[in-house]
């Protein structure tokens, strides 16, 4: 499980003495413990998954900060933080590879309301697209 990975990744950062690791799944760590608490239960894949993708937010949005304000130094260490939770991902499709797969998937026409496209982009492809490429690459798409 991917938990267990993160669980195993901690460990050894610790021996290592590797803060950047360490402090970075640490959080994520809690984050998580949080979510097992808020629904009752052990959680599963897709919830870890959820857990990073807000994380990874969360640090866009601080790097965003952080270029604003010219803190070099908390760029670096959120660009190693963002890179570390995103190997925890699965791959997520380019702009140009939604692009191919709606050009050659009978579901989806350049006439179709964006809302409904968008809909079922998002029911086909779950996890493999962001909500903020997938509406760009739809975009281009239906013209």
């Amino acid at each position: 499980m991917l938990s267990e990975k993160i669980e195993s990744q901690l460990l050894a950062a610790r021996k290592n003495n590797d803060t950047v690791v360490k402090d970075t799944l640490t959080l994520l760590k809690a984050s998580l413990q949080n979510k097992a608490i808020e629904l009752q239960r052990d959680l599963s894949d897709d919830d870890v998954v959820k857990v990073i993708k807000s994380n990874v937010k969360q640090l866009n949005q601080t790097l965003d900060s952080a270029k604003t304000s010219g803190r070099q130094e908390l760029i670096e260490k959120t660009t190693s933080q963002l890179e570390l939770l995103s190997g925890y991902l699965p791959k997520v499709l380019s702009k140009e590879e939604i692009i191919t797969q709606l050009s050659t998937d009978d579901t989806f026409s350049t006439d179709m309301p964006f809302g409904k496209a968008m809909g079922l982009l998002m029911k086909k492809f779950g996890d493999q697209v962001d909500g903020k490429t997938a509406s760009t690459a739809l975009k281009s798409y239906l013209g």
